[in-house]
């Protein structure tokens, strides 16, 4: 009986699309006529890294952060992509490429992983930038799911 109990719970709460928030910061504004704006960065399981995916992920987090009403949303398929608290810190980029220490051999574009930008505008769109390992990008454009 517990057993049941327990598996039903997992099932209920378990999700095909796995990913994980890793930062989530507001930018107030910098003057007149600027506007608050949430970062946020995720990181899903690359085996859900899809455009239907992707949208429904935007779909979660755009209902979990309704404000401010323009939202950035950086997602990655690999942890090496995301950054460390001290590199945050330092002011580094996500898509740095790495100390000259580690692997000074390799170029940005040959360790690129799949992912995608979302932007909540406040006109009501939202844009869809994916970027594939293969170097393609995608952008789309759609009414704000809300």
């Amino acid at each position: 009986m517990v057993a049941q109990a327990r598996k039903a719970r997992s099932q209920k709460a378990s999700s095909p699309i796995k990913y994980v928030i890793v930062a989530n910061k507001i930018d107030p504004t910098l003057g007149r006529g600027d506007e608050d704006r949430r970062f946020v960065e995720i990181l899903i399981n690359p085996r859900s890294f899809s455009k239907v995916h992707l949208k429904k992920v935007f779909g979660l987090i755009s209902k979990r952060f309704p404000e401010p009403r323009l939202l950035f949303v950086n997602v990655f398929s690999n942890l090496d992509d995301v950054q460390t608290p001290e590199e945050r810190e330092r002011g580094a980029i996500a898509i740095d490429p790495p100390p000259a220490t580690k692997t000074a051999a390799k170029s940005v574009t040959s360790r690129i992983n799949a992912r995608a930008t979302f932007v909540r505008r406040n006109d009501g769109y939202t844009r869809l930038i994916v970027h594939y390992p293969s170097g393609a990008s995608e952008i789309e454009e759609f009414k704000s799911l809300r």
